[in-house]
């Protein structure tokens, strides 16, 4: 046997290549279809070569023109030519992230075909299949085969089924895709063309989005996670987002003004025909994005929004239960608490609620922070606000002591809280005390919660930043997702904000719309990326705040 040189760290071997300490990735030998994803190709790498894009990977294995690493978050990348797994077959070398898994634990290959088994003990294969090395019970019998272009899972080893089993029982995340877009002209498009330039909804009317097996959604999901934007609305009013075939409810999704742009997440149940119908007060255009869904046995829960605060008086000024309702403002630098468990359709043991949080009319600039009763309060926002705001947002709250969570107002304002869905004790969705995980401000206050990413400066226009958020905030070093506040801080223009998993391309999609000067927040549920990393994409110039409040195991 001869030594490789230069290697003396090796903690696993995967043919040709070595994972190291500090989970670097080494690779030598044949460079078949550039599978190394080397600037300068060649068939053969004579010597040990670090593939610093496979960085935090677990698992590698090397076959045909292409090689693929689980990466410690769950995600699973490939590289070169052939059937990668996105959906494509790739001519020309490239690196993608493949489609559907979130928990990846190892990788293999047989000639062209490729398996990853995940955490919950499904197997996913993709490739050629002309010897049945998919295991669905198919054979390619003419020649060339035709590759399966993405992951399909064939066996769940845990519980002996043959279904397709998403990874997990909670939210399973998703690269955003765009699902509505009421606008006509150029880059005004959905994922797959439907749904879209359908032209504004009318005041008081109720479109519907079919968002079931579509943008990655599969057709038997309970639940998605969308982020709605309203665009240029022709009078003040609001969204409410509910499952077709049940009643308009009491409750709103997004508040908005005349000629406003206003983003906001939203879990929302799927209804009749795996859609979600979107109710507008005023005629407005609507956008519709997703990053996540619920599958059918997922223990996250959506459910029909309920009011669970509302601290005006008035006619229509009533909560589900008559509870927490015409309490009046909250005074400035107060807290309220709000019961949340055992009401709305939350249980009274649930561990964490998804709730829309809204500012109503507050008297000067500041922000509502929302955490669990009984904790010390947080440097974080859920919420920030001008005067006379009306200010939407979702949040993913820790339930305190006796189920209550708890709101901080930095100025006097009106509140209003709805639920729609809630997180069970021991669910793969972990709720955190918020955290900041980047503030490019510099100030006396202006602090992350590990002294990291602050004070970094502007993100210029048409940059995208890299944000690492595992192994910080609570955040475990395996989360394959989480739930971000992202706050845009004085834009110099309009534009809008996207949140994506490093390694991959830029969506088509947005997080957070703002306009100049404008202070928008917005949650999302972001695919952790490679190096434990998610990428923040700024049309404008801007400061950016992010904070964590939840994560997917």
């Amino acid at each position: 046997p001869i030594r490789v040189p230069g290697i003396d760290d090796a903690e696993s071997v995967h043919q040709n290549c070595a994972i190291r300490t500090g989970a670097k990735v080494t690779c030598w030998g044949t460079n078949s279809g550039n599978r190394f994803l080397l600037d300068t190709a060649t068939d053969t790498v004579l010597g040990p070569t670090e593939l610093p894009q496979f960085q935090g990977a677990v698992d590698v294995a090397v076959g045909g023109n292409s090689m693929c690493a689980v990466l410690g978050n769950g995600s699973v990348v490939c590289q070169g030519t052939g059937p990668l797994g996105d959906g494509t077959l790739h001519e020309e070398a490239a690196l993608v992230t493949v489609d559907g898994i979130a928990s990846g634990r190892e990788v293999a290959v047989a000639g062209a075909t490729w398996c990853v088994r995940s955490a919950d003990g499904t197997i996913a294969c993709w490739g050629e299949n002309g010897t049945g090395l998919l295991g669905n019970g198919t054979q390619d019998t003419e020649w060339p085969y035709e590759p399966q272009l993405a992951p399909e899972k064939i066996l769940n080893f845990s519980e002996g089924s043959g279904d397709l089993v998403p990874d997990g029982d909670g939210l399973v995340p998703l690269s955003p895709k765009r699902l509505l877009e009421t606008r006509v002209g150029e880059g005004n498009e959905t994922v797959d063309g439907e749904s879209q330039g359908i032209g504004r909804v009318r005041a008081g009317s109720i479109l519907e989005v079919e968002v079931a097996g579509r943008g990655g959604v599969p057709g038997d999901a309970e639940s998605a996670l969308l982020n709605v934007t309203v665009v240029g609305p022709d009078a003040a009013g609001f969204v409410t987002v509910f499952p077709c075939g049940e009643d308009l409810p009491l409750a709103s999704n997004l508040n908005y003004m005349p000629g406003a742009v206003v983003p906001n997440a939203v879990l929302a149940k799927l209804g009749e025909g795996g859609k979600v119908c979107l109710y507008s007060f005023a005629t407005t255009d609507l956008l519709v994005d997703v990053s996540g869904f619920a599958p059918a046995d997922a223990t996250v829960a959506a459910v029909s929004p309920k009011r669970l605060l509302e601290t005006r008086t008035g006619p229509d000024d009533a909560t589900a239960d008559g509870e927490s309702q015409g309490i009046g403002r909250v005074r400035a630098g107060s807290v309220v608490e709000v019961q949340v468990a055992g009401r709305g359709g939350v249980p009274a043991d649930a561990q964490s609620a998804l709730f829309n949080v809204t500012a109503v009319g507050p008297s000067s600039a500041g922000f509502v922070t929302v955490f669990p009763c009984g904790e010390d309060l947080p440097l974080a926002s859920n919420l920030n606000y001008a005067p006379g705001d009306v200010v939407p947002n979702a949040v993913l709250a820790k339930l305190g002591e006796g189920g209550k969570v708890c709101l901080y107002s930095f100025a006097e304002t009106d509140l209003v809280v709805d639920v729609n869905g809630f997180v069970p004790s021991g669910s793969s969705l972990g709720t955190l005390v918020p955290a900041r995980l980047l503030e490019t401000r510099s100030g006396p206050l202006d602090a992350t919660v590990d002294g990291e990413f602050e004070g970094v400066g502007r993100v210029g226009a048409g940059e995208t930043l890299a944000l690492t958020v595992s192994g910080r905030g609570g955040v475990p070093a395996g989360a394959s997702a989480v739930m971000l506040n992202v706050t845009a801080v004085g834009p110099s223009g309009a534009g809008f904000v996207t949140v994506f998993p490093c390694g991959e391309d830029l969506p088509l999609a947005s997080n957070v719309n703002y306009v100049p000067g404008d202070v928008v927040p917005n949650a999302v549920l972001a695919k952790v990326g490679t190096k434990g990393q998610v990428c923040l994409y700024s049309f404008a110039d801007t400061d950016l705040v992010v904070d964590v409040n939840g994560y997917v195991d």
